[in-house]
């Protein structure tokens, strides 16, 4: 987490008291609450985060990841009761990996043209003019495309990214929804999750405003 930048979108989380349960079993519901939408393009692991600092304890997380979101999902005992927390951010790659290669890009391209040309002449050139329209094709293809490393890392690299993004991967009403509906499948399929083990243990149902996650204007103010 430290190798990024992360952006709160939203955060939910309550507690359920005079309750025990096991995080491990509950996160066995997440993860079959989730499988059963079949969201596209998204991932499930199961993750190790620090409490605090690097000497503090590890606490064993679920991650729900599509693209640059992580939904990221808790649940623990805290004295007598039993906490559910999430929280789902937008992450942004350090853009030092994309700098590093467009920096060493045309060294190599040509190095390359001087060595092909040099063994291969026309036919060299031939072979050097295709693999670098090639490259050109693919790196096109790739910043089109909705669910790319190799874009996210591109497009976070100062003054040409921001142009490159806003002609390949805008701002759209669809970006938008499909951003909503995987926070809402993501947090639905939780509830899902907290209805079976408050069912299961025999404790009280979450209801109301508890079951309501906090929006992105909050960490705003």
């Amino acid at each position: 987490m430290s190798q990024t930048s992360l952006a709160v979108l939203s955060h939910w989380g309550t507690m359920v008291e005079n309750m025990q349960a096991s995080p491990l079993e509950f996160y066995t519901y997440v993860e079959h609450a989730i499988k059963k939408r079949e969201i596209p393009d998204v991932r499930i692991e199961r993750i190790t985060l620090k409490e605090s600092g690097i000497l503090s304890a590890d606490r064993e997380y679920l991650r729900v990841s599509r693209g640059l979101y992580r939904y990221d999902i808790c649940a623990a005992p805290f004295g007598t009761g039993f906490f559910f927390s999430s929280w789902m951010v937008e992450r942004s790659p350090p853009p030092v990996l994309a700098l590093v290669a467009i920096l060493i890009f045309p060294f190599v391209a040509l190095w390359l043209f001087i060595l092909f040309v040099y063994f291969g002449g026309v036919l060299g050139f031939t072979m050097w003019g295709g693999g670098l329209v090639a490259g050109f094709i693919f790196l096109i293809v790739t910043l089109g495309r909705d669910e790319s490393v190799i874009a996210d890392h591109i497009f976070v690299v100062p003054y040409i990214g921001p142009i490159l993004q806003k002609a390949f991967r805008p701002d759209t009403y669809f970006r938008s929804d499909t951003e909503a509906m995987f926070r809402a499948m993501a947090h639905n399929s939780v509830l899902e999750a907290v209805d079976a083990t408050t069912k299961e243990k025999g404790a009280r149902e979450v209801t109301g405003d508890e079951r309501k996650p906090v929006m992105r204007d909050f960490f705003k103010r």
